[in-house]
């Protein structure tokens, strides 16, 4: 039975978000929902963390409102409510590799058609050109119809099927932007090549094809650099979990047992010999060892553990064999604590983020209002002829749909709080990491150790005649029978 106030928070992804507007609409339509408390969407990792009581609502309502925006929200394999010991996070593992793989194919065949758009478009421009070409004007244009559409229906389809399904929905996002800009560019073209002389009848022909193809391609090069750099990310959330060594043996009714990781529940008593890592967070009930617990405390000297002491999955057992009964597995391991406090850091938000995001609300159609006027101005004030005035109405929009104000924040953060990890410091929250701009010493006390857990000689000093290589000769003879 659910308690009255069952606080729950939970992360998950979201599909279909393009640009910084998608992010405020997310939001918006979540905290809506009844039940809802909180709820922060990271454009960069393309997920949402939701605070909520689920009393009052559940994942499949949060779902169905995300939905009702014109977005999908990923929910778990899992029932709701059903903990998972495998312990955290599987959705990091899931990334965005494919998601980057069809990126990268869409990218390539844009780009291997529009190169030879930009170069029928740049001869047709030149004056003799045209002399020396095998094929007719018109034939020119044809072949760049022909290659202009498959780089709209292939590569490019991803930017109109986005901006349709959000205009069910009464939205527009930056695929609105792109698909305005370049539907119009390319079925100006298409008329003229299709009627000619019917739009321009005074002088020669002029089609944007290039001006299509072209900024499709580029785009996509922006996204597929988005997608590698979001892929990397999740490279530090991963390096975390590989800490754990993926099974471990336990011992049942006298029976020794390989079990993968997530089959191991508390009470469990895991044997671990030398030189394996330990498997789960527990108590030695029997033998003892040294462990290296560098991976959590920066210290390089292993530790003597006994009986009755705890150790920590991840670590290093590194001298003797034990036996640990397993008093925290899945996400109640330090190692998944450690993996939800990077994750919740890349998920917060710093507070210029939030001034980004109030931006991008009114942004898309703020920018097509300005496009829509910028080409009444161009046609019937100033009087200069449709194309022009068409050429113009299209910069307005493509200038605005890289949307770096809504990617730049909290790509920032994702990758900041990511080198971190990697140097073995935790940051809490963005707002940690964005007042760090203002630390300029750091100081601590002696148990503030701060090390590579790797010990190294860094300088040899002789005297009284020895020579370094005497030195170092009778270091290595002790080292050899040495633990150090």
């Amino acid at each position: 039975m659910k308690s009255k106030t069952a606080k729950m928070s939970v992360t998950l992804p979201v599909e279909g978000m393009t640009c910084a507007s998608c992010v405020v609409r997310v939001e918006k339509a979540l905290r809506k929902t009844e039940g809802v408390e909180g709820a922060a969407v990271n454009f960069a990792t393309e997920t949402v963390s939701v605070d909520y009581d689920d009393s009052k609502t559940d994942l499949k309502r949060l779902a169905a409102s995300v939905e009702e925006a014109g977005y999908r929200l990923v929910l778990p394999l899992r029932e709701e409510g059903e903990e998972s010991h495998s312990g955290v996070s599987g959705m990091i593992l899931s990334g965005t590799g494919g998601k980057k793989s069809e990126l990268a194919r869409d990218f390539l065949l844009s780009v291997l058609l529009t190169v030879p758009i930009l170069a029928l478009s740049m001869m047709e421009m030149l004056p003799r050109a045209t002399n020396v070409l095998p094929v007719s004007g018109q034939m020119i244009h044809v072949l760049m119809l022909f290659a202009t559409t498959v780089v709209m229906v292939v590569p490019g389809r991803r930017f109109f099927k986005g901006a349709l399904k959000l205009a069910a929905h009464g939205s527009a996002d930056m695929n609105t932007l792109v698909a305005i800009g370049t539907g119009a560019a390319y079925a100006y073209s298409v008329a003229v090549v299709m009627v000619p002389g019917v739009l321009n009848p005074a002088g020669e022909p002029h089609v944007y094809f290039d001006t299509s193809a072209g900024i499709i391609t580029l785009i996509l090069l922006g996204r597929f650099l988005e997608a590698r750099a979001k892929a990397k990310t999740r490279n530090v959330l991963t390096a975390l979990l590989g800490l754990q060594p993926k099974s471990a043996r336990i011992v049942r009714d006298n029976v020794i047992t390989d079990l993968p990781l997530d089959q191991i529940r508390k009470g469990d008593i895991v044997l671990i010999r030398p030189g394996e890592k330990i498997p789960v967070d527990g108590l030695i009930r029997s033998g003892s060892s040294t462990v290296d617990e560098s991976m959590v405390t920066g210290e390089s000297l292993p530790i003597q553990k006994t009986s009755g002491e705890q150790v920590v999955g991840g670590t290093i057992n590194k001298s003797g064999s034990i036996e640990v009964e397993a008093t925290a597995v899945g996400k109640e391991s330090l190692v998944a604590q450690i993996v939800k406090l990077v994750e919740q850091a890349q998920g917060s938000k710093a507070s210029v983020q939030s001034v980004a995001d109030k931006i991008a609300g009114i942004f898309v159609p703020a920018v097509v209002s300005i496009a829509i006027v910028t080409f009444l101005v161009w046609y019937f004030v100033i009087g200069v002829s449709f194309p022009a005035a068409m050429v113009n109405f299209i910069a307005v929009l493509i200038i605005a749909c890289p949307c770096a104000l809504g990617l730049a924040t909290p790509t920032a953060i994702i990758v900041g709080t990511g080198r971190a990890a990697r140097q073995g410091i935790l940051i809490k929250d963005a707002g940690s990491l964005e007042r760090l701009r203002s630390v300029n010493v750091a100081v601590l006390d002696k148990t503030g150790t701060m090390t590579e857990g790797k010990p190294a000689v860094t300088n040899v000093d002789y005297f009284d005649g020895w020579k370094e290589s005497d030195v170092l000769q009778l270091a290595a003879g002790i080292e050899r029978r040495s633990e150090h």
